[in-house]
């Protein structure tokens, strides 16, 4: 809510506001449920062979919170908004996934940085490579991508 109250003061008279966001579905998914099993089957095997330790598992998140199309559309319903934004349209594209593409261009599976930003500090430096090339073999074979 006071996200769409600090951007409607933002915004001139005649401005519009786009905002792209996962939501989840009637089903309550959001499409990557089994690509997320993987990664936890993964990052809970390393923890099981201790590569990686399990303050370092606990901390692992990927932080987000998609919204159902009711939740994004009650500020606008419930008249919160009225009068201060009108909401003219919700779309539902299907869209790939940019750091697959980045991966896939680059090769650095190091980049990524939402799991592995929770290591702890470590005197061996080729550790983060080593954990991060040992995670993306193992999605790999666990995921048959």
């Amino acid at each position: 809510m006071r996200f769409l109250d600090l951007r409607a003061r933002e915004l001139k008279l005649g401005g519009r506001l786009v905002i792209q966001a996962m939501r989840r579905d009637e089903r309550d998914g959001v499409g990557i449920e089994q690509t997320m099993d993987v990664v936890n089957q993964v990052l809970q095997g390393m923890t099981a062979e201790r590569l990686l330790r399990e303050n370092e598992r606990e901390r692992m998140v990927i932080p987000a919170y998609p919204r159902t199309l009711t939740e994004f559309k009650e500020p606008f319903e419930d008249g919160t908004m009225r009068g201060v934004l009108t909401l003219e349209e919700t779309v539902s594209p299907t869209i790939a996934d940019p750091f697959w593409s980045d991966f896939r261009a680059s090769g650095d599976r190091e980049a990524e940085t939402a799991l592995f930003s929770a290591l702890d500090p470590d005197p061996v430096p080729e550790r983060r490579k080593n954990l991060a090339e040992d995670r993306y073999e193992r999605e790999h074979l666990e995921g048959k991508w």
